[in-house]
C-alpha cells in the first residue's frame, strides 16, 4: 500500500516532498510539506481510508477492532492478534 501510494504521488505530483510515513491508530499517514495541492491530498486520504479496511498482519481486508484502548485492523484469521 505504501509503494503503491508513493508511486502515485511521485506521478502525480512530482513535487510533493514526503516528509514522514507512519503507522498511527492502525492507519497509514503520509505527510507532505507543506505545499499540499488538492491531488496530493486525494491520493493520501484514500490511502488512509483503504489503510483502515485491511489487516495490519496480512494484508487481506478485514474490520477495525478497539481492545483495551487499542485499535487495530485485522481480519477473520488475525482477529486475536
Amino acid at each position: 500500500m505504501i509503494d503503491s501510494t508513493l508511486s502515485e504521488l511521485a506521478v502525480e505530483c512530482p513535487e510533493a516532498h514526503i516528509v514522514q510515513v507512519k503507522k498511527k491508530l492502525d492507519g497509514l499517514r503520509i505527510y507532505l510539506e507543506d505545499k499540499i495541492d488538492e491531488s496530493a491530498m486525494a491520493i493520501l486520504r484514500r490511502a488512509e481510508d483503504l489503510s483502515f479496511s485491511v489487516s495490519g498482519v496480512c494484508g487481506v481486508l478485514g474490520e477495525r477492532i478497539v481492545r483495551g484502548g487499542w485499535v487495530r485492523v485485522r481480519c477473520g484469521t488475525h482477529g486475536e492478534h
